[in-house]
């Protein structure tokens, strides 16, 4: 009678570990919206103040809007992005590394030290949800995207 309680929990568990991930993705979907939408609003305010001139536009607004240009961490980040999405199998962060050298050069140039750089990168994309990272058989970290954007 015990194992058919303990199995029933289990069940229960795995229903509700089943909803949380589908409103955690539902979620994710989201914020890339919403993320996306800000920037076409900045990118609309920063044409109009580069039209009508300082008189056109609140300055406080053209100089929030004006950040939208990106940055080499933005690039490098697309780059780590594209690379894990069209990996086949998970990569270490030095493989990553070498694969935006090959795709991205400009992007991760000025890098004092490269691998640091993308493993940052991989880490904040894992706090997003955007990948994920397991252990090869060597017991070296790999990292792999969650969903694939092509």
């Amino acid at each position: 009678m015990e194992l058919i309680g303990d199995l029933s929990k289990r069940s229960e568990m795995d229903y509700g570990d089943r909803v949380a991930l589908r409103e955690l993705e539902g979620l994710l979907r989201q914020l890339a919206h919403v993320n996306r939408q800000i920037l076409m609003v900045r990118r609309a305010i920063t044409g109009l103040a580069a039209t009508l001139g300082d008189d056109g536009v609140d300055g406080s607004v053209a100089v929030q809007a004006t950040r939208v240009r990106r940055t080499r961490r933005e690039d490098l980040t697309r780059a780590c992005r594209t690379v894990l999405d069209h990996a086949s199998l998970p990569l270490t962060a030095r493989e990553v590394t070498h694969a935006v050298r090959e795709l991205s050069p400009s992007a991760i140039a000025d890098q004092a030290n490269p691998v640091a750089s993308v493993t940052a990168i991989l880490r904040r994309l894992l706090e997003f949800g955007e990948v994920n990272n397991a252990f090869n058989e060597e017991g070296r970290r790999t990292w792999f995207a969650t969903r694939k954007r092509l």
